[in-house]
């Protein structure tokens, strides 16, 4: 079922598409919203009726995300059966929540990169070579700790701790390799970064999303509908630090979490001496790496 097809069938609900995976959302601030998506459900079942296509009702979940103690949990059917509600939803290895911490994601990642580490740390005994053992870390637990890391960034220290323990973990194994002994314990985490030339995950992420917008002003990355998101600031007058985006004063933590609204920020704060036109992709990727990895 394409996007043309879907708003042939009249339906009034958002849609987002990726092989043969179909969402709809809608904000529900009513029951009538319920009734109008419950419609566009009715719509998806009679297509797959006419064209053959079973629906698997066991696969089919339904997921309300909101920052209110209370909502409406309608009990939403297809082929008459009730779908399933769940407070948790795996989507493209990110693991979201009804309230989008991304806590439970942020905790399924350590626990699987902690593991990952202590098979490395476990068969790298008769390893000598510091470049091996980072290259291990980096294509086995730190890409872990990365992948979909512009979606998940956490704003709240507890769970940017809890991601850079483990490489501080892994830091000081390193260490342990180089001298023969563990560092003392409450060592500082810029020394240890510093010694090894290994850019914080936080500065890693930062530069992630950073880059992730410039794609998108650039047009690496096809996506009007996050082109269209996007303002530049245009000062009234000469400025002394002037700001390449313009951004609303978040109001609610959703708006400051948000991939597109960080990434701007950053660039905002730390980029304010580039020009994210003026210069050829490999300069200003460079440019940035200088500001964020070095």
């Amino acid at each position: 079922m394409t996007r043309e097809r879907i708003s042939q069938c009249g339906i009034s609900s958002n849609v987002l598409l990726f092989a043969d995976d179909l969402k709809l959302f809608k904000v529900v601030r009513c029951l009538d919203d319920c009734y109008a998506l419950q419609a566009d459900l009715k719509i998806i079942e009679q297509w797959c009726e006419s064209n053959n296509l079973p629906l698997n009702i066991g696969k089919c979940l339904t997921m309300t995300f909101s920052n209110t103690q209370t909502s409406i949990d309608f009990e939403y059917r297809l082929n008459d059966s009730i779908i399933s509600r769940c407070s948790t939803f795996r989507d493209l290895g990110i693991l979201y929540d009804s309230k989008l911490t991304f806590a439970p994601h942020i905790d399924a990642i350590c626990n699987s990169a902690t593991k990952m580490l202590g098979f490395i740390i476990r068969n790298t005994k008769d390893f000598s070579s510091k470049q091996a053992l980072i290259t291990l870390y980096n294509s086995y637990v730190r890409s872990k700790l990365e992948y979909g890391a512009i979606i998940f960034n956490p704003v709240y220290d507890r769970y940017v701790v809890q991601l850079e323990n483990i490489q501080r973990k892994f830091l000081k194994f390193l260490a342990f390799k180089c001298d023969g002994t563990y560092p003392p314990r409450g060592s500082e985490q810029p020394l240890l970064l510093q010694r090894f030339q290994v850019p914080s995950l936080l500065n890693r992420r930062n530069y992630l999303s950073v880059q992730f917008i410039s794609k998108i002003c650039r047009a690496y990355i096809d996506c009007p509908d996050l082109l269209m998101q996007i303002q530049f600031y245009v000062p009234p007058r000469t400025t002394r630090t002037p700001s390449t985006f313009f951004l609303a004063t978040p109001n609610t933590n959703f708006l400051l979490k948000a991939p597109l609204y960080r990434g701007m920020s950053i660039f905002n704060a730390s980029c304010s001496d580039i020009d994210i036109f003026g210069r050829s992709s490999a300069q200003l990727t460079s440019k940035l790496k200088n500001k964020f990895l070095s």
